[in-house]
């Protein structure tokens, strides 16, 4: 997709003077840092909760994306993580491929360089990633997501499990009590969304990018332009930066790290929940610096077999849904199998007809 189809694609849905709701948004040149704290800590006032709800509000109707400081955990703990997962990356390919998830429903784990083309008609990737499900202990409650996490062997890396089982927990909660944010931010109930990500559809990622500048081009992209596939996104970067967002005004623009901060993103289950009121934005990763870049990502979304569709606070006579109802586990399984490789997607059930519907709406950037 060319570079003036991504900008037109996605001011179709996201347009300034948003008529269907009475809204103006306003382009932003930075991305606003939004302190949840009184989100992630139980004694705060429901006024409190509100305040930081009001914040979001106005980030996710001008920006799609924003910053959460005092979310909960340190760049100090974040950077521990960071540097067993750099650790993983830098094993040899034999003991890294025992953590490799080879079929998609089968389980999460491991890929390496270009497995994945997550804008199509571009090159692959050139990045490796680790994807890791959120194992609950009420085995009731767990979705049908993909499986197991695949794990290096012990003695390979000792440690690496535990840690990762722990941060995954960790912030999966925090993912929670973000999502009660949203809840206020939308003037529902705070628990409104609760339910639904009670047995969430959640993945983390840690995503290793080598130094890219010799290799990137108009189609290489250490990640190319894509959007998020379930509700929102927290993404935790190191220090060497290489994320850009696209705004209001088609302009691609820098979301350098922030000390004590994680990047947040509407992605595309609220996208279809609100009506686009809230849209997901289309976003890439280049890196051109001299080192090697790590993200972590946090993918927050509904249980695999919950019903999204529009909410009745987001439609009326002259703003009907835009999109139609869907599953988490089918729209992921759908766009999917247009980034992965088929062998790997042998296993997945793939709505042919819902995916070519999820391509001109839900996938809409390329992503």
């Amino acid at each position: 997709m060319e570079e003036s189809e991504h900008k037109s694609l996605f001011q179709s849905r996201y347009v300034k003077n948003e008529q269907r709701f009475g809204v103006q948004r306003r382009s932003m040149r930075e991305l606003p840092v939004i302190d949840i704290g009184a989100l992630v800590d139980g004694r705060q006032t429901a006024a409190a909760r509100e305040t930081v709800a009001e914040e979001i509000r106005s980030a996710c109707i001008n920006s799609g994306f924003f910053y959460i400081a005092n979310y909960g955990v340190s760049d100090a703990d974040m950077n521990v993580v960071r540097d067993m997962a750099m650790r993983f990356f830098a094993l040899p390919t034999e003991k890294k491929d025992v953590a490799k998830a080879v079929e998609f429903n089968a389980a999460r784990g491991y890929q390496p360089m270009d497995a994945e083309r997550i804008t199509p008609g571009y090159e692959p990737d050139f990045k490796e990633y680790y994807d890791f499900g959120l194992e609950l202990e009420d085995e009731a409650l767990a979705p049908i997501d993909r499986g197991t996490t695949l794990w290096p062997k012990e003695d390979d890396l000792p440690g690496f499990t535990a840690l990762m089982r722990n941060h995954v927990m960790r912030t999966a909660n925090i993912a929670r009590d973000l999502i009660q944010g949203f809840a206020l931010s939308l003037g529902l109930d705070e628990t409104f969304f609760d339910e639904a990500h009670r047995a969430p559809f959640y993945n983390m990622r840690t995503s290793y990018y080598p130094p890219a500048r010799d290799v990137l081009k108009a189609n290489r992209w250490s990640c190319g332009p894509h959007t998020d596939y379930m509700a929102f996104t927290m993404l935790w970067q190191d220090d060497v930066g290489g994320l850009e967002v696209m705004n209001l005004d088609g302009e691609w623009i820098a979301a350098p790290p922030i000390p004590e901060t994680m990047v947040v993103n509407v992605a595309d289950m609220m996208s279809v929940w609100t009506n686009d009121l809230y849209t997901s934005n289309p976003h890439r990763v280049a890196n051109r610096a001299d080192r090697h870049r790590m993200s972590i990502a946090h993918f927050m979304g509904p249980g695999a077999t919950t019903k999204v569709e529009c909410l009745p606070t987001c439609q009326g006579p002259d703003n009907p849904p835009r999109y139609q109802p869907t599953t988490t586990t089918q729209h992921i399984t759908n766009i999917m199998a247009k980034a992965l490789d088929p062998e790997f997607m042998r296993d997945a059930k793939v709505d042919n007809a819902e995916a070519t519907e999820q391509l001109r709406n839900l996938e809409r950037i390329g992503g």
